[in-house]
């Protein structure tokens, strides 16, 4: 699995939120059309990405944000950005230990439904965060880090990014 993005700008990430909807879109239709175990396997590597790309904002952006945006907007509070965090890489492990304890069965309708009830509220969490980042942390970030450490910090997240896909 290739990402080939070219990140210059933290806006740029932006790009990996299209692309990490784009994946959990695919692994949707393979579940809708019986094949779990792809789904599964497709959903184990949709978390790594996510968990490295929260862990990324966290040790690299989060500081960068806390030392340098002043004042910090309303709706973009540091502690927004953690708590939204943790419950994204919680639902991704529930939804883990669901389907792995669908191995070797099929979906089944109700099954089916009662999950992408559970995944429309997960996706609505992930717009609504994808879009806090958008309009404060990426861009307030760009407006005010020296290009020079925009594009270190880039290159570090471009690498665990290829790391964990070259895992894929």
């Amino acid at each position: 699995m290739t990402l080939s993005i070219t990140y210059k700008f933290f806006s740029d990430l932006n790009t990996f939120h299209d692309y990490i909807d784009q994946q959990f879109l695919d692994h949707q239709i393979t579940l809708m059309h019986g094949n779990v175990a792809a789904a599964y396997s497709s959903l184990v590597h949709l978390r790594a990405l996510i968990k490295q790309h929260i862990h990324d904002e966290e040790e690299y952006l989060l500081p960068l944000y806390i030392n340098l945006v002043r004042p910090v907007p309303k709706g973009g509070a540091v502690e927004f950005y953690r708590r939204e965090h943790r419950t994204i890489n919680r639902s991704l492990d529930d939804f883990i230990i669901e389907l792995h304890g669908w191995s070797g069965q099929e979906a089944g309708n109700l099954r089916l439904v009662r999950l992408f009830d559970r995944y429309y509220k997960f996706k609505e969490l992930l717009d609504h965060h994808h879009a806090r980042e958008r309009i404060f942390l990426y861009r307030l970030l760009d407006r005010v880090v020296h290009k020079k450490a925009i594009a270190e910090t880039l290159e570090r997240i471009s690498h665990n990014q290829e790391k964990v896909l070259s895992h894929v």
